[in-house]
């Protein structure tokens, strides 16, 4: 799920470079765990 949603953030992106890829991926992952240790 949270695969998907990413594929289709970085589609609407258009095509990001390396870097930029890797750090909104983290960013992307960062704030599911935060949200899902919230929901805890």
């Amino acid at each position: 799920m949270l695969g998907s949603m990413v594929t289709r953030d970085l589609v609407s992106l258009g095509n990001p470079n390396e870097t930029v890829l890797k750090n909104y991926v983290e960013r992307k992952l960062t704030l599911a765990v935060c949200l899902h240790r919230r929901d805890l």
